[in-house]
């Protein structure tokens, strides 16, 4: 699972970057207004990607 930061100016994920999320069947989502720190400045959307991802492996 990945969050995209869609406020981060400084890196932008590259189209390599998301070839290899979609390659690894990867959950990708793109946060609007999230910076670096998306689990500081979205902490309620990071604690259900976990939370998610946790109730996904656990089946």
């Amino acid at each position: 699972m990945r969050i995209l930061r869609k406020r981060l100016r400084a890196l932008h994920p590259s189209a390599l970057e998301r070839f290899e999320y979609q390659r690894a069947h990867a959950r990708v989502v793109e946060v609007r207004g999230a910076s670096h720190a998306a689990m500081v400045s979205h902490p309620g959307t990071v604690t259900r990607m976990i939370e998610d991802a946790a109730r996904t492996t656990a089946e």
